[in-house]
């Protein structure tokens, strides 16, 4: 194995070493604090999941010295990635800590019982299945199996045509990860009824698999090993997450060899399955990073600046394309794509980090703007949670909202976060300020 250093200039060792300091100076900021919660706070979230695209995988390229990715090599951009890394979470957490003051609304769901928390976290999930089942018909039995999708009687049974609004029906799959949590938070408090969980937990876990889209494994399973600590008040244990994350980072290389989407995992015989093979190739998503470095890189010299076209075609995304087939809201992020790799083949399915996207915009001032945003709105929710953290609901509104996150970090594409929160955690705080009352005046 080579020096991990070796194919590093001194520029890139800087801006690298830099972004692990300022990662690990705030984490230790956050640990030793005397609130055990505290640990919980958005930007450990937010610097988990940066770790994992900008750290962990560039490193893994470093020692291999392997920066290509579908036929283009990116050696000489990566600088690029780190650089917007650091200046995006420096904004992030000036912005968390200049609006500090902020007070969220002073209204309390108080006492939630567990047994309200399991029944509308069943109707979340009865909701999201019956409508993704009514895009998929009997379909829907087939990705219960995600070893045998294609192999099922049932995989080619579709289901009904919806027009304009089969895309709702597809995402509202994701009901099932508010649902579950609902479902566990409320075994966590009374170590009762955890048969449905249990289904319920395996239901989401199968589709998600056989679509696929190893997010929403993620989204899922971070938030309950959060649920399972913030319900205890304490500090997390260093064992349970590491052995969490190699388990998921074990299972995302095992899907990456396997996945076809839509049509569940196929083992063949060519397929190494050693865990070693599994962890190496879960850190492929390095990948998000470089395509990042690629269109910083490449903007404006060879494309121009895209302007406010994120925030529009998030205004525009709601629209069915059957009222409006002439929104095209991806185009912006297509076309730069396009121009980064030369192909629609290869620059089809690719995805770059959320300051990536900033960037597009209007460069340097766009990244340090949106993560001044980004900072007050994680510290709306911080403060929104911090005096409700023994409520039930609460915690799993702030976990759900927190293990979305990942989307936002991983998907630089605004229009499908903003889908993506809109059925994963918008559920919980319209149900939350739907039964909460004004807090009595002392």
């Amino acid at each position: 194995m080579s020096d991990p250093s070796a194919a590093l200039t001194g520029q890139e060792l800087f801006w690298l070493i830099s972004l692990i300091a300022v990662f690990g100076l705030d984490l230790l900021q956050f640990s030793t604090r005397r609130d055990p919660l505290s640990i919980y706070q958005p930007p450990v979230f937010v610097l988990a999941f940066m770790s994992y695209y900008c750290v962990l995988g560039p490193i893994q390229r470093a020692i291999n010295n392997d920066w290509n990715h579908v036929a283009h090599n990116f050696r000489g951009v990566i600088v690029n990635g780190w650089i917007g890394a650091v200046v995006f979470y420096l904004a992030l957490r000036i912005g968390y800590g200049v609006f500090n003051s902020f007070l969220p609304m002073s209204r309390f769901a108080g006492q939630f019982e567990e047994i309200k928390a399991s029944n509308f976290g069943r109707n979340l999930c009865w909701i999201g299945l019956a409508l993704f089942t009514l895009a998929n018909g009997l379909r829907v039995l087939a990705y219960l199996t995600p070893l045998g999708v294609v192999g099922s009687q049932f995989f080619y049974m579709g289901g009904f045509n919806l027009g304009p609004f089969n895309n709702y029906a597809n995402t509202a799959i994701n009901l099932l990860i508010p649902g579950t949590l609902l479902q566990f938070a409320a075994w966590l408090k009374s170590r009762t009824k955890m048969g449905p969980w249990l289904i319920w937990s395996y239901v989401a876990f199968a589709i998600f698999t056989s679509l696929g889209f190893r997010w929403r494994i993620i989204t899922l399973f971070v938030p309950m090993i959060i649920l399972y600590f913030i319900s205890r008040n304490r500090r997390p244990s260093l064992v349970i997450l590491s052995l969490a994350a190699a388990v998921l980072l074990a299972y995302s290389g095992f899907v990456e060899v396997t996945r076809s989407y839509g049509t569940g995992l196929t083992i063949d015989q060519d397929t190494s399955l050693s865990l070693g093979g599994m962890l190496d190739i879960g850190l492929n998503e390095s990948s998000v990073f470089l395509v990042s470095s690629g269109l910083i890189s490449n903007t404006p010299s060879f494309q121009p600046f895209v302007g406010l076209q994120p925030l529009i075609s998030t205004v525009l995304l709601p629209i069915p394309a059957a009222i409006w087939a002439d929104k095209n809201t991806f185009e912006y992020l297509s076309n730069a794509l396009m121009m980064l790799f030369g192909s629609p083949v290869f620059s089809t399915g690719q995805a770059i980090l959320n300051y990536a996207e900033y960037y597009l915009m209007f460069g340097w001032p766009s990244v340090i703007v949106a993560g001044l945003l980004s900072g007050w709105l994680l510290r709306c929710l911080w403060n929104w949670f911090s005096p409700r953290r023994g409520e039930v609901l609460a915690q799993v509104t702030y976990a759900a909202t927190c293990g979305l996150l990942y989307v936002w970090i991983s998907r630089g594409y605004l229009p499908q976060v903003t889908f993506t929160f809109a059925f994963g955690s918008l559920p919980l705080f319209w149900y939350y300020y739907r039964i909460a009352t004004k807090a009595a005046e002392p």
